[in-house]
């Protein structure tokens, strides 16, 4: 009877697990049954290409998701990784890592250089 099944797959796994709170609530009750009869839909399917087609735009959406995700993890690690300091002489911002003790930095636009510890 099954065998020529779809089968489970991550987006039937993220339906149910996404329909496990909506039914805690009988307010949103009805949103938890049709996640779960769209998931079983998808796995008694036997259109085995258009759920490889919902699988592939789900996890489309995934991957941008965690590409967004990162971005911005890596730009708030990289406002710890340095610190922004005022050259005194023409009072140019330049960016200097942090934690290195004393430092001789040189202004790239007016070659000044001046001591700071980071």
């Amino acid at each position: 009877m099954f065998k020529y099944r779809y089968g489970m797959d991550k987006l039937n796994l993220f339906l149910l697990l996404v329909s496990i709170p909506f039914a805690l609530y009988r307010y949103t009750y009805t949103i938890s049954l049709l996640l779960i009869s769209y998931s079983l839909y998808r796995s008694l399917s036997k259109d085995f290409t258009k759920r490889q087609r919902e699988l592939y735009k789900f996890e489309n959406i995934l991957w941008n998701i965690k590409k967004k995700s990162l971005r911005q993890i890596n730009a708030i690690l990289n406002r710890f990784k340095y610190k922004v300091v005022i050259c005194p002489n023409c009072l140019q911002r330049l960016r200097v890592p942090r934690f290195k003790g004393k430092l001789i930095i040189t202004c790239k636009s007016c070659k000044y250089q001046f001591k700071f510890k980071s």
